[in-house]
């Protein structure tokens, strides 16, 4: 049980049953309750919820056949883990503000942005609980498909080639501003809310944050391994093979090209960067690919 409301009267809830109190009504008037739950997460998809509403009143009623009704709601998520944040950085070449954030839809089937707490939308926030951009309610986010938000104070790979749709070459343009810089090693969030004060584990969708980050709210694990600020052309990057990055380690990839999401960003995010710097969070190997910049090399 989340909330309730009505039109009229009053509601209460006792753990199993919302009563809703409308009062005295006036003829040919319509009262409406509104309940508002939160599907636990560890309920499988398809999934079907029975609520049942049944109606009393004080005065007689001659037919009592239309007193209560029945409605199903198949469970559809999003859960913790649909959208994750597949690539990052919190400052580039240009400086702190040349940052970006990459959500993946870690799903088979297009996710489309909703919430149930009234808010305009999902919420990208910093560890400072300042959101950085909404992902707007009705947006889609394709099937295995992302979503880029960026620092447009000082973004630097706007040009930079994301993809190809068979007529044009995309680039990767952010999907979503904002120009609030996000500090070196602090944690970032997606939420299913853009309210603030609703901000939690229960509508968090992922998080990734380093060691120095001590808000759990805002990374997974320990957090990966803190930096030391550079301004050079570097991205976390989730794994998508299941070997950390490793550019000695052989053989096929463990878990076949998708995210590795095991709600512990030491072990799913690896550290690559043009130039092979030392920066404190361990070095795979020149990003010889250029993996820095959201989408360059999946198309969105």
């Amino acid at each position: 049980f989340v909330d309730a409301s009505t039109n009229t009267g009053s509601v209460s809830f006792d753990g199993t049953t919302l009563t809703v109190n409308v009062g005295t009504l006036p003829f040919d008037s319509t009262a409406t309750a509104t309940l508002i739950v939160q599907v636990n997460q560890n309920t499988p998809r398809g999934t079907t919820i029975s609520n049942t509403v049944t109606g009393t009143s004080d005065t007689s009623d001659p037919d009592t056949s239309n007193n209560s009704a029945t409605a199903f709601t198949v469970v559809t998520g999003p859960f913790a883990g649909d959208v994750l944040i597949s690539e990052f950085r919190l400052r580039g070449p240009s400086g702190a503000n040349d940052e970006f954030i990459e959500l993946y839809n870690n799903t088979e089937t297009p996710i489309a942005v909703a919430t149930t707490d009234g808010s305009s939308g999902w919420a990208v926030a910093a560890s400072d609980g300042v959101t950085r951009f909404v992902i707007p309610n009705g947006t889609i986010i394709p099937a295995h498909g992302h979503f880029l938000g960026v620092n447009s104070t000082a973004y630097s790979l706007s040009s930079y080639p994301a993809g190809n749709d068979g007529a044009t070459v995309t680039t990767a343009t952010g999907d979503a501003t904002y120009t609030t810089d996000i500090p070196d090693n602090a944690g970032i969030a997606i939420f299913r809310t853009s309210t603030t004060a609703n901000f939690s584990t229960s509508t968090r969708l992922d998080a990734a944050g380093s060691t120095a980050e001590a808000n759990t709210l805002y990374k997974e694990g320990t957090g990966y391994p803190a930096l030391t600020p550079f301004s050079i052309d570097y991205a976390f990057v989730r794994d998508t093979c299941g070997k950390g990055g490793s550019i000695t380690t052989f053989g096929t990839c463990p878990t076949n090209g998708l995210p590795k999401d095991t709600d512990n960003n030491a072990a799913d995010f690896y550290f690559v960067d043009t130039n092979g710097t030392p920066a404190g969070a361990g070095q795979p190997g020149v990003a010889d690919e250029r993996r820095s910049g959201a989408g360059v090399h999946r198309g969105r």
